[in-house]
């Protein structure tokens, strides 16, 4: 049976809206802050305060790098995680499902077509969801088209300050109901969270520093 995110994905912080939150950990960010607290420490916080799913972003580390401190860490904490980078090699996918991670999402921005047509046959192939993240109409169109079952529209964040969701919320009309979608990127506010529910989405991806604001 294809694994199926709307039912693995669970969440007890929702905000009132029919939308999963989910943080978002910037793993090269937390290791390289001598003062911050550790990564088991950070899940331990997010699933005690209801976010059982959590967002892993390898930024530029290489999964085969940190794969030792992700799964021990993995084995004390309770938390569904979903990694985030790049695919660096064939195995990565089947490591990732191999070790208990729920998810990997994938920048679609500057990999080839049939690079990714051959990255989502392979998930599908070892039952392991991948999410496709773009914020392009043409590539989220080229992913559903290679058999995408899970969507993330990255948002319009270019001055750091105010994001542009409208962009977002034109992609998500465009994209079936059948289709798991994702909004991500300078999310920061309670308002824009309901306008990206009302919209259709299924889930919110929030950066960790943001996050506590949304913690009650």
């Amino acid at each position: 049976m294809r694994a199926n995110l709307r039912k693995i994905l669970t969440s007890d912080n929702n905000l009132e809206n029919d939308i999963i939150i989910i943080p978002e950990i910037n793993l090269k960010k937390l290791l390289a802050n001598k003062k911050a607290e550790s990564l088991q420490f950070k899940l331990e916080y997010l699933y005690k305060s209801g976010f059982k799913n959590v967002v892993i972003n390898l930024d530029d580390l290489i999964w085969d790098d940190v794969k030792k401190l992700i799964v021990q860490t993995k084995i004390n904490v309770l938390n569904k995680i979903i990694i985030k980078s790049k695919i660096q090699n064939d195995n990565q996918l089947t490591s990732e499902k191999q070790n208990e991670m729920t998810a990997h999402i994938i920048d679609f921005s500057d990999m080839p077509i049939n690079l990714m047509s051959d990255m989502v046959a392979e998930s599908l192939k070892i039952n392991y969801p991948l999410i496709i993240n773009s914020s392009v109409k043409k590539k989220i169109e080229i992913a559903i088209s290679i058999g995408a079952t899970n969507i993330s529209v990255m948002n319009d964040y270019s001055n750091q300050i105010n994001i542009n969701l409208q962009n977002s919320l034109r992609l998500r009309r465009n994209i079936p109901n059948s289709i798991f979608t994702f909004c991500t990127y300078g999310i920061r506010t309670e308002h824009q969270i309901k306008q990206i529910s009302e919209s259709g989405f299924d889930s919110a991806i929030i950066e960790m520093d943001i996050i506590e604001k949304f913690i009650k």
